[in-house]
């Protein structure tokens, strides 16, 4: 098969966006976002990167999980999903050939898309409340999210950018088949239209049509709601202390 791709992210990166554009707009290709199996593999994958199963096991599980169901496509294969952030090295023992598109979003939008998103679909509160090992952080930290307490859910989905974007920075360090986006980028219409050309060729992906702005207009699965959500200096010290590190580290400022 053709060198798959895998758009890997924190979420709430418009990687649904993503899956459809190349749905959309993509020839010769098979562009999913979430798959079979993909929350239960979020759930093996933090499991794996807190050292409660072997890269052994884990490769095992990816390979009757997944494995079979990437090979078998005729088509160039591109998932983009947000759930991947800790199985890099394992996708990529499977597929030395694969692409990974790593996109980043300023940590400040991504605290506020995620509790807006939380609050506004029951789904999301319960796995991100009680179901264990559904993120890279402690289970406590996730049972605390039932007081409802706010400066509680900036820490916590700070504590949630930073571990995800650092797995997702280890697991590519120094692997040449990676392209980096920065999701304001990809959304701005001043540069969105360059980003995705360069991108678009890079992976080579031959389109239907010659990418225009109007492709680039419509995010998909947008929180609900223009209400000026509390940030304040409080916020501002909380995401600092978990996310200013990292977005040193990478020059993103």
């Amino acid at each position: 098969m053709k060198s798959p791709i895998f758009l890997v992210s924190t979420g709430r990166t418009g990687t649904k966006y993503f899956s459809r554009f190349f749905s959309t707009y993509g020839i010769d290709v098979a562009s999913y976002h979430t798959t079979k199996f993909t929350r239960t593999l979020n759930i093996l994958g933090n499991m794996y990167s807190r050292n409660l199963l072997s890269k052994g096991t884990m490769k095992t599980l990816w390979k009757v999980l997944k494995f079979h169901d990437i090979h078998k496509h005729s088509l160039r294969y591109i998932e983009c999903n947000p759930y991947y952030y800790n199985l890099i090295n394992i996708i990529a023992d499977f597929f030395p050939n694969a692409k990974f598109v790593f996109i980043i979003r300023d940590p400040k939008s991504f605290i506020i898309s995620h509790i807006k998103w939380e609050k506004q679909r029951w789904q999301s509160t319960v796995a991100n409340s009680l179901v264990p090992f559904w993120q890279p952080t402690s289970y406590l930290d996730q049972v605390r999210g039932l007081r409802n307490n706010y400066y509680q859910r900036v820490d916590f989905y700070g504590k949630i950018w930073a571990k995800k974007n650092s797995s997702i920075i280890k697991a590519i360090k120094g692997k040449e088949n990676t392209f980096f986006l920065r999701f304001e980028q990809v959304f701005h219409p001043d540069t969105g239209f360059e980003v995705m050309s360069r991108l678009v060729g890079w992976l080579d992906v031959a389109l239907r049509k010659p990418i225009s702005r109007d492709m680039l207009s419509t995010k998909i699965n947008k929180t609900k709601g223009d209400k000026a959500y509390l940030w304040d200096n409080t916020c501002n010290r909380i995401m600092n202390r978990h996310c200013l590190p990292l977005l040193n580290q990478i020059k993103y400022l």
